[in-house]
């Protein structure tokens, strides 16, 4: 039998979806989010098994549309790179942020 582990992609979504403080906080308005967001992606893996099966750039596909878009990589960017954010012009935020995001 042949078993399929998630991409890494995904694995990465769901752990940081899912590990947030906002889990224990039941009704809240992130908790449901993150449970909607979740059921969502899980559903359309399992309807498109096949088609991930053959092209895992249907699930990559599904991540960015499902998943993604919940996360402010502009933040997350300036984070990352701390007081060197400040130090950046537009142009290169701007593609910190784009490289960033591809990465995740």
């Amino acid at each position: 039998m042949k078993t399929r582990l998630l991409s890494p992609i995904l694995y990465l979504a769901l752990v940081i979806l899912l590990s947030s403080p906002l889990v224990h906080a039941a009704e809240h308005p992130a908790m449901v989010l993150v449970k909607e967001t979740t059921d969502t992606i899980m559903t359309k893996i399992k309807e498109q098994d096949e088609a991930i099966n053959k092209d895992q750039e249907v699930l990559h596909d599904l991540v960015n549309t499902i998943v993604l878009p919940h996360f402010d990589f502009r933040k997350m960017s300036s984070w990352v790179l701390g007081k060197n954010w400040r130090k950046a012009n537009k142009e290169q935020k701007q593609k910190f942020t784009d490289q960033f995001s591809r990465l995740l």
